[in-house]
């Protein structure tokens, strides 16, 4: 009798596939056999019946979904990093030092996949499934490689990862990215950044999820900035104040890194402290803010209410669940660790701005936090 395997659902990017699909595929086998499946190359698994002895079927190829020219050469690039992979694992148990060589044998496979993904990304653009799945990857690498480095915290490692794969996320209109595209069009067409619809919403959006160089160039794309080299006295307050949250911006404290960053969490939480009554100071600038005409001051406002971490402007000013995630991590849980901490503040953010477009996708993200949480590998 052949053996019924429960239904089990893989989920590869945005491809999901019901593993009883396989069932058909096998040939009888008797009571006692085992039902073995492993992953073959890109979209395949390889099934095959053993018995209790050891012996086995010729296994079967079950594919899903079609193979673009894109995804044969993912497939075609990842499979020799699978195999490196595989003998230096076989290697690493006959010496019996498995478990000192797992970290330098998992970075060298996971480095691998993401030059594969990054080099056939570059090659076909425009395929949004590559992206993706480069994207997914890189998240994957995060959650269960790299894991926040020595300190265990990724909050830079997890920002950066957005600012780089948002626009393939496809996560729709009120997305960071999407509104950036449509603000950039409407600059082509304006002497005037500052008076378009949702300029300084988007640089507040900006400071919110780290995108922190993006941000400090749209203010510096602000009109009163040219009136005031060519002495023009009444653009004083503005420029003052925007002045001054760019230079906050610009000292914003960061965990470890080659850029002066702090060397622990201690030595951090102390220059965050001091950097945050530096932000409460300008905010109670009462004078200056009241000398500065409506959206400048407004818009600064609201980029000083972020970076203190009032969770009311942060929530405001991003689009979906990732974001709302990204920025309390920046602004108000900055030293979470990323093992064990960030599954339940991104539960708390869909709750807040509901799930993503893609049910899928949404699933997919959360499944990495919630596995990395674990410890797994």
């Amino acid at each position: 009798r052949a053996r019924r395997l429960p239904v089990v659902v893989v989920v590869v990017a945005h491809i999901t596939i019901a593993a009883h699909a396989m069932v058909d595929a096998l040939p009888p086998c008797h009571a006692r056999a085992d039902v073995v499946v492993e992953f073959g190359v890109g979209h395949e698994l390889l099934v095959r019946n053993a018995d209790a002895a050891g012996a086995s079927d010729a296994p079967t190829v079950v594919r899903w979904s079609a193979l673009s020219d894109a995804r044969a050469r993912v497939a075609e690039r990842t499979a020799h990093a699978l195999l490196t992979l595989r003998a230096t694992e076989n290697a690493s148990m006959s010496r019996g030092t498995y478990v000192e060589d797992e970290f330098a044998t998992l970075h060298a496979f996971s480095r691998a996949v993401t030059e594969a993904l990054d080099e056939v990304s570059e090659s076909s653009a425009g395929d949004a499934g590559v992206a993706l799945s480069r994207a997914v990857w890189e998240l994957l690498e995060g959650y269960f490689v790299t894991k926040g480095g020595g300190l265990g915290v990724g909050t830079d490692e997890i920002v950066s990862w957005y600012r780089k794969n948002a626009a393939n996320l496809a996560l729709g209109k009120d997305s960071a990215s999407a509104r950036l595209r449509v603000l950039l069009d409407a600059f082509n067409q304006s002497a005037r950044p500052e008076e378009e619809l949702g300029y300084w919403d988007m640089i507040a959006t900006m400071v919110a999820i780290g995108w922190i160089d993006a941000a400090i160039d749209l203010i510096n794309m602000h009109s009163s900035w040219a009136e005031w080299r060519l002495r023009k006295t009444s653009v004083q307050p503005q420029v003052e104040l925007m002045e001054a949250a760019v230079a906050l911006l610009q000292t914003l404290p960061r965990l470890g890194g080659d850029d002066g960053g702090a060397a622990n969490v201690p030595q951090f939480t102390s220059f965050r402290n001091a950097w945050l009554m530096q932000v409460k100071s300008v905010l109670a600038e009462g004078g200056l803010f009241n000398s500065c005409w409506g959206p400048t001051a407004d818009g600064v406002r609201a980029v000083l209410l972020v970076l203190s971490g009032d969770e009311r402007v942060i929530t405001a000013r991003t689009g979906n669940w990732i974001e709302l995630m990204l920025a309390q991590l920046q602004h108000r849980y900055p030293t979470l660790k990323i093992n064990g901490e960030h599954e339940s503040l991104a539960q708390a953010s869909k709750r807040t701005k509901g799930p993503l477009m893609s049910d899928a996708l949404d699933s997919l993200l959360l499944a990495v936090m919630a596995g990395g949480g674990g410890g797994g590998g």
